[in-house]
Order: C-alpha cells, then sequence, then structure tokens
C-alpha cells in the first residue's frame, strides 16, 4: 500500500495571489546553533508584529522522548533505525500539514513559518538511495520535502571553524568526533543543494554576527524591508559538467516575457517575467517575477508561484520584442558560497553563453571566485549581458 502525503501549498482561486505564509527551514549540522538562532529570530519577528510559528526538531524530541540510542541503533539494529528515520520523515511531513492549518487562521496577519530542520535533512542520515525509497513508497518527491518549502537557510557546524565552541555534551547529540561531524554537516547541506533559495551562514564571524547574518536572511526572504535582490554576475568560458564538484543541482527553465495589463492577473500589471522549472527531477513550477533597476548590483525584485494554467494564461501577454529565453542552471557550492551557473540554450544568438551568479545578503560581502571555472570578467551591472537584452530579438 502506496501512503500518500502530497501536501501543496499553493491554492489559489482564478488568478487571484494570495497572501501566502512564507516557510523557511532552517537547518545545519549538529552545534550549528540554529535552535537558538531560530528562537532569536522568532523573539526579533515578534516584536516586528509578525505571527511566528516555530516547529520543533523531531529528531531530538524521539531522542528526548525514549530513543536516547538513535544513532547507536544504526549499526546494532539498522532495520529499526530506518523504520526510525522513515517515521520521523512522516511526523514532519504531518507536523508541517498542521502547522500551516493553524497559519491560514491568521490569513489577516504577517506570519511565517519557521522550521527546525526539514523533512530533506533524513537524506543526510541514511544510506545513500534510502531516502529516495522512502518518497517512493510514501507517494512523494523531493517537492514536498524540499522545493515546497520557500527559503532552506544553512547554518554551519561550530566544527568546521569554531571548534572551540563545539559542544560535545549535548545528550541530544552522539557525533564525538569532530570530523564526523564535518562530514555530516557536508552531508545535510548537500542534501538542499538545488533548491533555488539556499543561504549558507558560516562560522566566519562571532556569534552575535552569525545570529545578524540568519536574521538578515530571513528579512530577505520575506521582502524586509523591500523585496531586493543583491547579485553579482560573471561571465564564463570553456566550461564543461565534470568541473562542477558533486554534489551540484541542476533544472531546466523555459522563461518568457510579458507585459500584463492593467488588472490582467490577480492585481499585478506590467512588465514581467514568467518561468517554467523543471527541477532536480521534479517538473512542472512555475513563477511569476516582476523586477527594477535593471543591471544593477541591487535590483527589486517580486517573485510569485503560479500554477500551470496561469503560466498558459500569460503566455497571451507574451511580448513581441522578446524571444523566449532557454537556459539549464547548475547550482553548487565553493567555500561555502552558493553558486548558480546558467548555460543558455536558446535564443540562438546567445547560445553557448555562461553566466556565474551569486546571490549576497549585502552588497559588501566578499565573493571568492571557484577556481575551476575560467572567468573573464565580471558583468555585473552591464545591461547587456541581462536575461532581458538575451531575449531581445535581432
Amino acid at each position: 500500500m502506496i501512503l500518500c502525503y502530497c501536501y501543496s501549498r499553493f491554492s489559489r482561486g482564478g488568478h487571484q495571489l494570495k497572501n501566502e505564509v512564507k516557510e523557511i527551514i532552517i537547518t545545519g549540522g549538529p552545534c550549528s546553533g540554529k535552535t537558538k538562532g531560530i528562537d532569536f529570530v522568532k523573539k526579533k519577528l515578534e516584536e516586528m508584529g509578525w505571527r511566528v510559528f516555530a516547529a520543533r526538531e523531531k529528531a531530538t524530541d524521539v531522542i528526548l522522548g525514549g530513543v536516547r540510542d538513535l544513532q547507536e541503533l544504526a549499526k546494532k539494529d539498522p532495520q529499526k533505525y530506518l523504520e526510525l528515520q522513515k517515521s520521523i520523515l512522516q511526523w514532519q511531513l504531518d507536523d508541517a500539514k498542521n502547522i500551516r492549518n493553524l497559519a491560514d487562521i491568521f490569513k489577516d496577519e504577517p506570519r511565517v513559518i519557521l522550521y527546525d530542520r526539514g523533512p530533506q535533512d533524513n537524506k543526510a542520515y541514511v544510506p545513500e538511495g534510502v531516502f529516495d525509497g522512502f518518497l517512493k513508497e510514501l507517494g512523494l518527491s523531493a517537492r514536498e520535502t524540499c522545493f515546497d518549502f520557500d527559503a532552506v537557510i544553512y547554518m554551519v557546524t561550530a566544527a568546521d571553524g569554531a571548534e572551540r565552541y563545539y559542544n560535545l555534551a549535548n545528550t541530544a547529540r552522539s557525533e564525538k568526533d569532530l570530523q564526523d561531524v564535518r562530514d555530516l554537516d557536508a552531508r545535510t547541506l548537500a542534501a538542499y543543494i538545488g533548491h533555488p533559495h539556499l543561504y549558507i551562514i558560516d562560522n566566519s564571524t562571532d556569534w552575535n554576527g552569525k545570529l545578524e547574518r540568519l536574521f538578515k536572511a530571513v528579512l530577505r526572504v520575506l521582502g524586509i524591508p523591500e523585496p531586493l535582490e543583491i547579485e553579482r554576475k560573471f561571465l564564463v568560458e570553456g566550461f564543461c559538467d565534470e568541473i562542477i564538484p558533486a554534489p551540484f543541482g541542476i533544472e531546466m527553465i523555459d522563461q518568457i516575457y510579458v507585459d500584463i495589463p492593467d488588472k490582467g492577473f490577480g492585481g499585478l500589471s506590467g512588465k514581467s517575467r514568467i518561468r517554467e522549472v523543471a527541477r532536480n527531477g521534479c517538473p512542472d513550477f512555475y513563477y511569476l517575477a516582476q523586477k527594477s533597476g535593471g543591471a544593477s548590483l541591487v535590483r527589486g525584485e517580486r517573485e510569485f508561484d503560479i500554477r500551470g494554467q496561469d503560466f498558459d494564461f500569460l503566455m497571451r501577454y507574451a511580448r513581441s520584442n522578446r524571444m523566449p529565453i532557454v537556459k539549464i542552471r547548475y547550482y553548487f557550492v565553493y567555500k561555502y558560497q552558493y553558486f548558480s551557473l546558467d548555460f543558455f540554450v536558446d535564443p540562438s544568438w546567445a547560445r553557448g553563453l555562461y553566466l556565474l551568479e551569486i546571490e549576497l545578503l549585502d552588497e559588501n560581502d566578499k565573493v571568492e571566485l571557484p577556481h575551476f571555472l575560467n572567468i573573464v570578467k565580471e558583468v555585473t551591472g552591464d545591461p547587456e549581458y541581462t536575461n532581458s537584452a538575451i531575449a531581445k530579438k535581432r
């Protein structure tokens, strides 16, 4: 028997864009500070008038609730251990459904759901291939366990870069060797590579600085004080996908430029971009975005999840002076920086173009470029390399 846990967040009537609650996974390796970080963020947002729903870490509840030997069971009784991991996954999905229903009661308030670990975390705690087996058995895909969440904020373990603060005495944790912890940290991060909104908070600052960067990432997701995109862009030549470090995420993007008339779609109008995305084997993600600021480093950006039928409806407003863009996007991590690399397939005049991008939390953030890429020059601010300019009919 297949149990189906397919919970859709996106229930819109007609073409009305509802005030959907934002859902943010805050995760990381052992002793990364994520749980205290969630408490910090929750308090700050509540002081700003937000209704904050916080989902507890389920694995810790299992451990403290009677299964203190959870990690030991992985060696002593692997079958029982895997059953526990599958139960944790189901519990997380049920909890997410219940919290979403609770949040729906407060549609007239600014609200957000913060998850202490997400369903995709389980992939790091079982042998390769087992998590995919869980998904198949439950009738799920990475859509429900990863991509349906608005953002993932990853806090790096103190065992990597802040070793003297690593707490080996925490009874809800059994990893005693720092390298084992770093390996687990890397596996957990790898589980989320490919999510379009992944923010990595490393140990390059002190604890207070780490908390402030976490809070800044949450504000970015919520569009506070305004929806912004801070992004640097680089031209790359001589690329082949074999040189991208594993693990990496990949998606196929079909992008159309439209001009929506007044009241043409859910109260939105004007020049916009719509996308159909197939992501890591999960097809049919649809987005509508409006940007301002041209090619500058800091731009205004509003993005909405839409349905396939909305995408088809908006196609009627396609701009006659723009061609569709088709591109393959690779996501990868280099020195705790999250990069995306676009390979343009269409239009024909852009075929073979590679653009490397990195989204920043602050325009002064330092960027260390991947040594394995042949980066020709930075093109941030160059109007020739905006997607809209690339799509312009020749």
